[in-house]
């Protein structure tokens, strides 16, 4: 009885759990803080927000099973590079198993119109094969942006600007503005607010807590679903390693793991 259940939930899961190209956490410390962008420091950002990555030169690799049923996997390779007031980053991202896979490459560009603010765009092309079915591809463009006042971030990015479909399926129109503030050097916080078509808004909160400058904390919890996240972080030289956990009201934890080079 336990492996026929098994057996139908591998094939039902991604039709019920997740839709077409459903957002799922691209690195371990955005599912550690809820998946708020301002709070990342790698290029797995540009999966939520084009305008956030930044950073002169990066690289980054994140695996995790979802809810930890072994014949599911997620796993993508990011690499970003800043070049005066523009950033470039590119990635790929591939979710699935032998019967159903989605697979992303994201191409995105931002540029740091004035001091203080940065409008970014995302290009996807994504691609989907269920076993004995053709497969079906699609394109579609996301847009962010994110302003600094001081201490205080504000960012905003819609998902999907252009309501594409693959194939019958709609593709998830996303929508996610929040402000982060950094309340000491080595504490920072914020909220973000998600709202996606046809689905009640989604409040999310996470701090990052470095108690020592090799190691932080990180944790986080959202509403609709209701999940807690945490996580921890390590720097090595230019290695930044982590591993995140979220929980789920009826399915077991998700472990995730992230290495970035920056």
């Amino acid at each position: 009885m336990k492996i026929l259940i098994l057996i139908l939930l591998l094939f039902l899961f991604p039709v019920f759990v997740f839709p077409a190209f459903l957002q799922l956490s691209p690195s371990a410390r955005l599912a550690s803080v809820s998946d708020i962008s301002a709070l990342e420091q790698s290029p797995s950002s540009i999966f939520y927000n084009p305008a956030v990555f930044n950073k002169k030169i990066s690289l980054s690799s994140s695996y995790f099973m979802p809810f930890s049923i072994s014949d599911l996997s997620y796993k993508n390779l990011v690499a970003g590079y800043r070049w005066r007031k523009f950033s470039f980053a590119f990635g790929f991202q591939e979710f699935g198993n032998e019967i159903f896979k989605e697979q992303t490459g994201i191409l995105t560009t931002n540029i740091n119109i004035i001091q203080n603010f940065t409008l970014g765009l995302s290009y996807r092309l994504l691609l989907k094969n269920v076993y004995t079915m053709q497969d079906k591809n699609a394109s579609q463009f996301d847009v962010g942006m994110m302003a600094n006042v001081g201490k205080l971030q504000f960012f905003s990015s819609f998902l999907n600007i252009g309501f594409s479909k693959i194939g019958n399926d709609n593709l998830p129109q996303e929508s996610r503005t929040g402000i982060s503030y950094q309340i000491y050097e080595n504490l920072k916080t914020g909220i973000c607010f998600v709202k996606e078509l046809d689905y009640p808004f989604s409040f999310h909160f996470g701090t990052v807590y470095y108690p020592y400058k090799t190691f932080g904390i990180l944790s986080g919890f959202q509403t609709e679903p209701e999940r807690f996240s945490f996580g921890v972080e390590f720097k090595v030289f230019n290695l930044q390693i982590n591993y995140g956990i979220k929980t789920h009201q009826c399915l077991e934890l998700t472990h995730y793991f992230t290495i970035c080079y920056q």
